[in-house]
């Protein structure tokens, strides 16, 4: 019963009253919200062994993602935050979104590998490497190619170099090859570069003001672009930020089926209860099966080969 409990409110995002009144319907078992609460707030107790765990292992790992979503906390806005690799998912909250949070997290500043995100400043800091998501600013790109009151063409040939690009790498390694031949990495490189020049030349700044979005894109494009350009010279780098998007997104879910958190201690519960549930997942493993062992204190761990 008390693991599913767990299920419901972290996976199936049940908020308690209505997830004691599911236990009376669906089991004959009454219970108050004090009970549910008091079953989550055991779990997570229970979890801390294994948060420590995800948390060593995603310092070690080669590539991860990081993402973060605002959500609602007792009434103010907070931060979700992730960081996940193919194997294992950890979810943080913080009434920060920026540095501050990510250290207090204490997942990135012990990250030395490749770290895939956004184009938020706060991560330029963490990993030895980083690389840039090539879906966030392909949506960007798409946007200059609406606005009709300057020459959208460099924006089309960015979007055509980062998709073909793209593929060529699939196609490259899908044919056993860790590695673009260095004649066509380099015709992408260039075609990149032409492209970001363009956008920054038919996107006029005078100093004053702020710049245009397109403006502010094209030399971002230009900065960064090693970043950008990752997946394209290290085929263990993908393309887009889509790992961490996608563990985020049921994340919404949660607030639109139970809410806002009332409180903090109930929105770190669920993380670390969610951060168990998507870790299992991952592995193949029936959530509610790992929830179950939990209780009976065999807690689901990572495999060492992990």
């Amino acid at each position: 019963m008390r693991a599913a409990i767990c299920y419901l409110s972290a996976y199936q995002h049940l908020p308690a009253k209505r997830l004691a009144e599911a236990m009376d319907c669906l089991f004959g078992l009454p219970i108050s919200t004090g009970t549910v609460l008091s079953v989550l707030a055991r779990a997570h107790t229970r979890l801390a062994g294994f948060e420590e765990q995800v948390k060593e292992h995603l310092a070690a790992a080669p590539v991860a993602h990081a993402d973060e979503s605002g959500v609602r906390v007792a009434g103010k806005l907070h931060w979700l935050h992730v960081m996940c690799t193919h194997l294992v998912t950890f979810y943080g909250i913080h009434a920060k979104r920026g540095r501050e949070a990510m250290d207090d997290l204490g997942v990135l500043p012990a990250f030395t590998g490749t770290l895939v995100t956004d184009a938020l400043a706060s991560y330029t800091i963490y990993g030895n490497t980083k690389a840039l998501c090539g879906a966030h600013v392909l949506r960007e790109l798409i946007a200059v190619t609406e606005d009709t009151r300057r020459d959208p063409a460099w924006a089309n040939t960015m979007i055509q170099t980062l998709i073909e690009a793209k593929d060529a790498v699939a196609d490259a390694a899908a044919a056993g090859h860790d590695a673009l031949a260095p004649a066509t990495l380099s015709t992408f490189q260039e075609r990149y570069r032409q492209a970001a020049l363009c956008g920054i030349s038919v996107n006029p700044y005078s100093g004053i003001g702020p710049k245009s979005k397109a403006r502010a894109l094209a030399e971002r494009l230009r900065d960064r672009t090693e970043e950008y350009q990752r997946y394209m010279v290290d085929f263990a780098v993908p393309f887009d930020n889509n790992a961490a998007e996608r563990d985020l997104r049921m994340i919404k879910v949660q607030q639109k089926v139970s809410g806002s958190w009332r409180t903090l201690t109930g929105a770190r519960r669920f993380a670390r209860i969610r951060s168990y549930i998507s870790t299992v997942r991952k592995h193949g493993i029936n959530p509610f099966t790992a929830l179950r062992d939990l209780f009976a204190e065999r807690p689901w761990m990572l495999p060492t080969t992990s």
